[in-house]
């Protein structure tokens, strides 16, 4: 038999027993689906469904100077209505 080793981690409670309660659902406990998530993981790679998309260095500033906006930290140009914000996204 392969050596084990042993993984532990911290988590909100409610978040552990709601998953303990829906793993029951499918005869699984916490530790069968851990260790088979990572045994998928170690053969096979993440699933593309965990995989962050790369983004473009144009929609990262763009996700930023939002994030900024909404900070407080700068102030977008607002539009009232449709034909505003088509002209502003024009210019």
């Amino acid at each position: 038999m392969a050596q084990t080793a042993r993984i532990e981690t911290r988590m909100d409670s409610a978040i552990k027993a709601k998953a303990d309660a829906e793993l029951k659902k499918h005869g699984m406990s916490i530790s069968e689906f851990v260790r088979m998530s990572l045994t998928e993981v170690a053969t096979a790679g993440l699933p593309e469904y965990y995989v962050t998309p790369k983004l473009s260095p144009t929609l990262l500033a763009s996700i930023h100077e939002v994030k900024d906006d909404m900070e407080g930290k700068i102030k977008l140009p607002e539009a009232t209505n449709y034909k505003e914000l088509m002209d502003m996204l024009d210019d």
